[in-house]
């Protein structure tokens, strides 16, 4: 009876706005976060398939850059919910450099914590430089960081993370302490510190390899050489994160491999373990015939894996795991190194550990010759099937295709690459001199409560209101904030799945769409934001809106 008063209520309430309305509540535009946002999608142009992306970003300031700074970038940024209030959250790694004046250099991992409906708080600034003015070459990370891995290195439950160099010898964990704050332990693959400047790492994952409840960091060493017979590295602990340490696992009956440049993890031979795939060359010191590398079956008597190689059509920027059939081994999408094409290679159903090329599809941007696409995988357009996001890791300030969407079928033997161009990437840039490995800088992950993906996505410096550059991040929203019903808009259907789920609290079984602001419950917060986004319609096509209930 309780609820259904409640009902009640909102249903008059609903009644007395919905008809004092004014027109506002359905203009174009809304100020959230630190930029306006268009709220069409798309540029206003049909769209087949559809996606319901704003076309407009939000963007976060990560730096402002003095006038001393001669290179900058944002080298990586992960998404996870870092301080378990359910709402995920953002950790960027960047730095700014000073050719003339060590003194003003930056090296920092920055995090940020998320409300939920798309806006962020500047959470903390973890410095990763400690300087040396006698030898320079000492410092550490003195050439900034590359590449940031994700995982719940010591096993309580909460993500970690750990920041690789560029050319370094060392690296940062950051043990996540409960509420989304870190501690902090430098640690030397070699045991100490090194004026080589060895390791370069381009992409760096975590996976419970060994099956002991704690994940390890496993990242390629540098694309070109072996380091110490390895081409990748791990880290594990059986304690604490300030116990990890460099343990040598291996591929056996390996080929010469260089120029490795991506890293995927999945179980591809369905053992219920993970395994992993990078790509390389088998020709060095030129970067010639492609190979893709599987390691797969660690023995952990020998700790060794065994390896599988396949032979892809082109040279490789990047490599993603995907599970487009839920009953078949993952496969793995490549991106080619000048960003014009992708190929995905599938596992055979009957026969694990055996690929095939399934499909490919081309007509991207190709901004960054012989640097290629990143990409992530997650179905951003709420059907059910796996799809591709990809970053030019190259990309001018008229760059409108710097990110593109690519829409899987069900069992990936067709993608689509979106045009036109659902978002866009003008007034960012990635500029030529940064070095071959930066920038990943892609993520896909739900910032906005509505359980869609948006597309996170961070950049080098561009010119900003005032005498100084900035580093910024941004993200494109998935559909409108109180589309309950994904057809991207929000109006009266939207009010009225709501309010049929008024009231109701987790853990009780509703609609996770329905409650907006993702606190647990469904009530008056989220009609706000309803109502405060009423009109959104975010739509690709110009199909009719459908009748009102």
């Amino acid at each position: 009876m309780k609820r259904n008063y409640f009902k009640t209520f909102y249903c008059l309430l609903l009644t007395f706005v919905l008809g004092a309305m004014p027109e506002v509540l359905a203009d174009d535009f809304i100020a959230i976060g630190s930029s306006p946002i268009d709220r069409t999608c798309g540029g206003g142009d049909p769209i087949d398939p559809p996606t319901f992306f704003l076309s407009e970003p939000w963007t976060l300031d990560v730096a402002t850059l003095g006038e001393e700074i001669d290179a900058a970038d944002i080298t990586d940024l992960e998404v996870a919910d870092f301080n378990a209030d359910g709402r995920n959250d953002i950790a960027i790694a960047w730095y700014a450099t000073d050719f003339e004046n060590m003194e003003n250099n930056s090296r920092y991992l920055s995090v940020y914590f998320g409300t939920g409906l798309g806006s962020f708080i500047h959470a903390a600034d973890y410095d990763l430089y400690i300087p040396n003015y006698i030898f320079e070459a000492l410092s550490v990370f003195r050439n900034g960081p590359a590449d940031i891995g994700l995982g719940d290195f010591d096993g309580d439950g909460d993500p970690d993370l750990a920041v690789t160099p560029f050319f370094g010898d060392e690296l940062w964990f950051l043990e996540n302490l409960g509420d989304g704050t870190f501690e902090q332990y430098l640690k030397f693959p070699f045991g100490f510190n090194t004026t080589g400047n060895f390791q370069t790492p381009p992409e760096a994952l975590a996976a419970d390899f060994d099956g002991d409840g704690r994940d390890e960091l496993v990242y390629i060493a540098d694309p070109i050489q072996y380091i110490q017979g390895f081409i990748i590295h791990f880290w594990r602990t059986d304690d604490s994160i300030a116990d990890m340490h460099w343990i040598k696992w291996e591929g056996i009956g390996d080929v010469a491999v260089q120029w490795t440049r991506g890293l995927a993890i999945a179980d591809f031979d369905l053992d219920g373990r993970p395994d992993l795939c990078f790509s390389g060359s088998v020709n060095p010191p030129n970067e010639n015939d492609p190979v893709l590398v599987f390691w797969y079956d660690l023995n952990m008597d020998t700790r060794q894996f065994a390896v599988h190689l396949e032979y892809p059509r082109f040279l490789c920027s990047d490599v993603v795991a995907v599970q487009p059939d839920p009953t078949c081994p993952p496969g793995v999408v490549l991106t080619d190194l000048d960003g014009t094409r992708i190929e995905y290679w599938a596992n055979r159903c009957d026969e694990p550990m055996t690929f095939y090329l399934a499909a490919e599809e081309i007509g991207y941007a190709g901004y960054a010759t012989n640097r290629g696409m990143t990409a992530a995988a997650a179905d951003v357009d709420g059907d059910g099937y796996i799809d591709l996001v990809t970053r030019q890791k190259l990309g001018d300030l008229a760059g409108m295709k710097q990110v593109e969407i690519t829409l899987g079928s069900a069992q990936g033997l067709q993608w689509t690459h979106v045009e036109p161009n659902p978002i866009d990437t003008f007034g960012f840039q990635d500029l030529p001199y940064t070095e071959i490995l930066r920038p990943r800088n892609l993520a896909l992950a739900d910032l906005c409560g509505n359980t869609l993906p948006e597309i996170v996505a961070a950049f080098g410096p561009a010119p900003a209101e005032g005498s100084c550059d900035k580093l910024r991040a941004a993200f494109w929203q998935n559909s409108c904030l109180g589309d309950v019903t994904r057809d991207g808009r929000t109006n009266s259907i939207d009010l009225a799945a709501l309010l049929g789920e008024m009231g109701h609290n987790s853990p009780l079984p509703f609609n996770p769409d329905a409650d907006l602001n993702k606190d647990g419950q469904v009530n008056f917060l989220d009609l706000t934001i309803i109502l405060g986004d009423y009109g959104c319609d975010c739509r690709a096509s110009s199909a009719p809106p459908p009748p009102a209930p």
